[in-house]
């Protein structure tokens, strides 16, 4: 890059040839960040100021690097693994327990963000995530329904147990696909300590889930339609072919 400066601009300075790596010049990148604004703030320098030149070179050239750099979020957690070291499962809360407002993993911009919010009077009934490390049908980590004694945070990450499965089927425009959803129980629950399988559910429980389910789909135009609940085996085998 070739910058003039000066009062009468006599002297052109190459930055990577009068001033190399080696002499403490501009790094390699650097001097394509050099740019007219940077050569209009140096004009007032005199004629024997090289060092002062490339001394902005350098500065505005590291400023408007910075300013092209990419900002990341926090941390992928869909990468996680799925257990925790033994049988319990790690999820990923997406929305909490009592939330009109629907979160999800913005994979793009690396942040949890607002999806959709719920109509008035409808909420979401428990804690609501996925697994990592997984695929779904639909492309996403496998959904999980967690109970637990009080909701969380978006982003927290749970222990818990598989108890069961709803298997169920979403249509949409004519196009059908499985969309079954896990449910598990936080291994630090008090309130729930006693549930290892759907059977230890409620019944009521299990149908507001469903009742839950169908009203969730229809507002976004899609019919949801349970296929059957199963126990834990059946939330294992789920599992393991989302982790193929």
């Amino acid at each position: 890059m070739r910058v003039r400066y000066g009062a009468t601009g006599c002297r052109t300075i190459d930055l990577r040839r009068d001033y190399p790596i080696q002499q403490g010049g501009l790094r390699a990148g650097e001097s394509r960040f050099v740019t007219k604004r940077f050569a209009n703030a140096c004009a007032d320098k005199p004629a024997g100021g090289a060092h002062h030149l490339m001394q902005y070179a350098r500065r505005w050239g590291r400023g408007l690097a910075n300013k092209k750099k990419k900002k990341q979020g926090m941390l992928n957690p869909t990468r996680l693994s799925a257990f925790d070291g033994g049988k319990n499962v790690q999820v990923i809360i997406e929305t909490p327990k009592g939330s009109r407002n629907k979160y999800a993993w913005d994979k793009d911009q690396q942040v949890f963000a607002l999806k959709k919010v719920l109509p008035e009077g409808m909420a979401f009934p428990h804690d609501f995530g996925f697994i990592p490390s997984t695929e779904g049908a639909d492309g996403d980590p496998i959904d999980v329904l967690v109970l637990m004694d009080q909701p969380v945070f978006t982003g927290c990450l749970v222990q818990a147990r598989l108890v069961g499965v709803i298997e169920g089927k979403q249509t949409e425009k004519g196009e059908s696909e499985r969309n079954d959803r896990l449910l598990a129980v936080a291994e630090s629950s008090h309130t729930h300590s006693n549930i290892n399988s759907l059977k230890d559910l409620n019944k009521d429980l299990l149908k507001e889930l469903e009742t839950f389910l169908t009203n969730y789909h229809s507002n976004d135009g899609a019919e949801f339609k349970v296929l059957a609940l199963k126990g834990p085996d059946a939330a294992a085998k789920c599992l393991k072919n989302a982790l193929d």
